[in-house]
C-alpha cells in the first residue's frame, strides 16, 4: 500500500489500532459471555474452546445475515444462520 504524505501514513495507524481495538474488544464480550453461560465454541479442529480468538469468532460469525424490519412496533431483529454443523449447537 503506498501512502503519498505522512499524516495519510498516520490516519492509516489509527485505522488500524481502531480495527485492533474492536477486535480486542469483541473477543472480550464472547469469553465474557461464554463464561458467564458456561458455553463453548468449536474451533477449526472441531474442539471446544472457552476462550476463542477473534480468527475463530469471524469464522463463527461469517454465515450469518442479520436483518433488521421496520415495523408498526418498533424495529425486529431477525439472524439468519446458515451455519456449518459445528456451529449450530452453540449460535
Amino acid at each position: 500500500m503506498y501512502l503519498k504524505t505522512p499524516e495519510r501514513v498516520k490516519a492509516m495507524g489509527y485505522v488500524f489500532l481502531l480495527a485492533l481495538l474492536v477486535a480486542t474488544y469483541l473477543e472480550f464480550r464472547v469469553r465474557h459471555t461464554l463464561a458467564r453461560r458456561n458455553q463453548t465454541v468449536l474451533n477449526r479442529a472441531g474442539k471446544p474452546e472457552s476462550r476463542p480468538t477473534f480468527k475463530t469468532i469471524r469464522e463463527v460469525m461469517e454465515p450469518m445475515e442479520i436483518l433488521i424490519v421496520h415495523t408498526e412496533h418498533g424495529l425486529v431483529r431477525k439472524i439468519k444462520r446458515s451455519t456449518p454443523q459445528r456451529l449450530s449447537h452453540h449460535i
